[in-house]
């Protein structure tokens, strides 16, 4: 059995303080996990979802598996890939990147991937990967549709076969099938 040690989104307005002998914060985009895990010796490998909104044409993954729950009209769109929550030797930061409300969910290992394209915002890691392969990692490709100006990634090379409009940008990060 697999556990699961993303308890989700943290968001607080005005900020407050958690027991850090309770929670640790994971990464910068605000994942909490407990703090027995985040100093654990033996790290562990955490399910990439990915989801779909028909209504907003756009993509997204997380490690977050309930986070569409908090939203109408997002479907988990099939087939996952599996990454680190913490930095590991040899991976480099997943940066997410969001343009506007309801446009467009990116994800890149340039940090300054967006720098000067107007209305993107940079929201932080959300996981770690390879820029090469290494042992038991697949490549997990980039397509992008013109036409619902949507940015996908995905392990599977074929993903947008049959789809008019999207194109297959190449592999964008490796990790775990």
């Amino acid at each position: 059995m697999e556990l699961m040690f993303n308890t989700g989104h943290f968001y607080s307005s005005p900020p407050e303080t958690i027991d850090p002998n309770v929670f640790t914060f994971n990464t910068l985009v605000g994942f909490v996990i407990p703090a027995s895990h985040a100093f654990a010796t033996t790290p562990t490998l955490q399910p990439i979802y990915l989801y779909y909104s028909p209504s907003g044409v756009d993509h997204f993954i997380s490690p977050d598996p309930l986070i569409t729950s908090k939203f109408q009209g997002w479907a988990n769109d099939g087939g996952s890939f599996h990454a680190y929550l913490t930095q590991q030797p040899g991976s480099v930061p997943v940066y997410e990147f969001y343009n506007g409300p309801g446009a467009d969910h990116y994800d890149s290992t340039n940090q300054l991937e967006v720098n000067g394209i107007p209305g993107w915002n940079v929201n932080g890691i959300k996981f770690y990967a390879y820029t090469t392969q290494v042992p038991g990692t697949v490549p997990i490709y980039l397509f992008y549709s013109v036409n619902g100006v949507d940015h996908y990634q995905s392990p599977d090379p074929n993903a947008v076969n049959g789809y008019s409009g999207w194109s297959n940008y190449g592999v964008s990060f490796y990790a775990f099938p």
